[in-house]
């Protein structure tokens, strides 16, 4: 099967099931072991009722072995060992192959938290631990009551803190803040290399913070995300169709060429938005399936300021439990003349076929 040519015009066309576990399929066998092939074929994979609504797992033969309707929502592309998935009693938990439940994810942006340095947030009697991403394994015992991501191989704790609101965020505060490698160990302070380049961040550099509704860049970017989210798989466009043709002509070794560049340009992207490649991918093709009113009526979009003139578009949806989730980000720059562009996460292929 000439992989690269089904998975980038299929996308386009957005034949949606049969297409996106295709397309999983080769992610992968690109992402998994930096590159290297899989032989065991011993993993479940993510898929989306767009009829009936839900999601679920299916093994490698497309045989569904977690049915819709158990989870409201799965937050894991490929199920080996874990998979995180949303309990209406418990919140966000992973659980094995047996579907017992391990323990509980950290709540972040009203979804589960987000890897960061090979780690995420886990949550057992109100106290804070670390996981790791690849096995599930509990690395460090939930034992803070405020633990922030890792970076760099370290951890900001404290076991004496408490959370201030202001609005619709929170954050913590503490006199006791500490560091501490991935093992738990205690650092007295952090790596001098770390505090160096902390000091050296651009002074346009900001942490990710909401816009309001009536900030004028809030109103820009809310006014064209449906719509550019359409324009980028409209199959009568001009543009996707001299897309698909190009594809089509590409030979075997343009292909292989045109492969890594695609997963390179789709992790990154996803990385950039807190998402899983799968889960980005999933959600972009259920969006891009709706009608431009029934986003702007299903979805409250909310646009985040991620620093250095970089913005999200996030898709939030509605939970009947209560609460939101975000289902889907888009990507805006912001020019020197004040325009904002549309960050295609498939910029990176399209670049490759107008060489």
């Amino acid at each position: 099967m000439d992989r690269m040519k089904n998975l980038v015009i299929d996308h386009i066309i957005i034949r949606q099931q049969t297409i996106c576990f295709i397309i999983l399929l080769l992610l992968i066998s690109s992402l998994t072991n930096q590159g290297q092939t899989i032989v065991k074929k011993d993993f479940l994979v993510a898929f989306n009722d767009t009829i009936k609504g839900g999601y679920g797992y299916k093994d490698h033969n497309g045989t569904v072995v977690i049915p819709i309707g158990k989870y409201p929502m799965v937050f894991s592309d490929t199920f080996r060992t874990y998979a995180i998935v949303a309990s209406p009693e418990k919140g966000f938990v992973t659980i094995n192959r047996q579907e017992q439940v391990l323990y509980e994810v950290f709540p972040y942006d009203n979804g589960p938290d987000y890897i960061s340095d090979g780690l995420f947030r886990i949550i057992a009697n109100k106290k804070i631990g670390f996981a790791d991403s690849a096995t599930g394994k509990v690395m460090i015992i939930p034992q803070f009551d405020c633990a922030r991501p890792f970076e760099n191989g370290l951890a900001e704790v404290s076991t004496n803190c408490k959370s201030q609101v202001y609005g619709d965020n929170a954050t913590w505060i503490s006199d006791n803040w500490y560091y501490i490698d991935k093992t738990g160990r205690k650092i007295d302070k952090p790596d001098t290399n770390m505090k160096q380049k902390e000091s050296v961040a651009a002074p346009d550099s900001v942490k990710p913070v909401y816009l309001d509704h009536n900030d004028t860049i809030y109103i820009t970017i809310y006014k064209r995300v449906a719509v550019d989210l359409r324009q980028k798989v409209d199959t009568g466009s001009i543009e996707n169709k001299l897309f698909a043709a190009k594809m089509s002509a590409l030979t075997p070794e343009q292909q292989n060429q045109l492969e890594p560049i695609f997963v390179k340009s789709i992790t990154e992207y996803a990385a950039k938005t807190h998402f899983e490649a799968w889960t980005l991918m999933m959600n972009f093709n259920n969006l891009a399936r709706k009608d431009v009113k029934d986003i702007a009526d299903k979805y409250e979009i909310r646009v985040q300021n991620l620093g250095d003139e970089c913005y999200a578009a996030e898709f939030w949806e509605a939970l009947e439990q209560g609460g939101y989730n975000k289902v889907m980000a888009l990507l805006y720059v912001r020019e020197k003349d004040g325009s904002f562009t549309f960050h295609d996460p498939y910029q990176a292929v399209i670049d490759f076929l107008n060489q």
